[in-house]
């Protein structure tokens, strides 16, 4: 018997009101799974729950966008305990890049498939991400996106429509491979999978098993060129753009005077001065539908 934990995240959008105990039991047939269902609260969050249950269930499924996945998964790096996905947040990165489909029944049906791989965690000074972190844009968004009761792609969607013109790229020191340099960059992601989410790639040819993440620099840009780069970021074709570059590293550090805002899959932190961010190979199994 497979015994298995959902954790809903009530507040990651309306799809996680449409998994019942009813649809769960009408794909996991009881012969072979077994099943309970929690939900996060304020105080109360997936990491706490995982936590308390590590030993009793086999299967851990985080239902909701990759800041629920990231408090589920960063509980389970080094056992042998498995993550499985329903996505129901804003971008579902993570989930997109391991071939889980967007429909709930869908994806139960991945998970009743049980075909698990390890993918790389990516530590960034004691905390760990799985998707894509980043400085710049992208994490001054993620800090005035927290906390929003109102959450969704459309409402971040607004929020980035509002800001963007306005904003002024940052200057960051980046120390790699034993040299060090000043950046001006509008964004700095450091991707273990190639998107955002919604398909948006800013990271091609990365890979969440491959013992690297990638470095991605948009160096500030003249505003004109915003469509030229969104067309870029959907079809794949960032890396052509001569405002961009990115590199495969296995360490790094990035360094401010002062406070670096950041996102770790979408969720953000505050840190001082420097951060430094390491792979860590094969460090969580996830059920994958690739």
């Amino acid at each position: 018997m497979i015994k298995l934990l959902f954790i809903i995240n009530p507040t990651a959008g309306n799809k996680t009101s449409n998994l019942t105990h009813d649809k769960i039991l009408s794909i996991l047939q009881p012969e072979t799974f077994s099943f309970d269902i929690s939900y996060t609260k304020p105080n109360f969050l997936a990491d706490k729950i995982v936590k308390e249950n590590l030993e009793k269930y086999d299967v851990f499924v985080a239902v909701g966008g990759d800041g629920t996945i990231n408090e589920v998964g960063k509980e389970l790096i080094g056992t042998n305990k498995k993550m499985a996905i329903i996505p129901a947040g804003s971008g579902n990165g993570l989930a997109r890049s391991l071939g889980i489909p967007m429909q709930t029944f869908k994806a139960l049906e991945v998970i009743k498939r049980m075909s698990s791989i390890r993918i790389d965690a990516i530590k960034v000074n004691d905390n760990y991400f799985f998707n894509m972190a980043g400085v710049g844009f992208d994490a001054y968004i993620a800090r005035k996106f927290q906390g929003k009761k109102k959450r969704g792609l459309g409402g971040y969607a607004k929020l980035v429509a509002r800001k963007f013109f306005n904003y002024k790229g940052k200057k960051y020191r980046i120390v790699m491979n034993g040299h060090s340099y000043h950046e001006k960059a509008f964004l700095i992601s450091f991707a273990n999978t190639s998107q955002y989410g919604n398909n948006a790639h800013i990271a091609p040819m990365a890979k969440y098993n491959d013992g690297v993440f990638e470095l991605c620099v948009v160096k500030d840009f003249p505003r004109w060129k915003t469509p030229e780069l969104a067309v870029r970021l959907f079809k794949k074709t960032i890396h052509h753009s001569p405002y961009y570059y990115s590199k495969s590293l296995e360490d790094l550090e990035i360094k401010r005077n002062g406070k670096i805002v950041t996102h770790l899959d979408g969720e953000s932190r505050i840190f001082k001065k420097s951060i430094k961010i390491r792979v860590i190979p094969k460090a969580l199994k996830v059920i994958s539908g690739n």
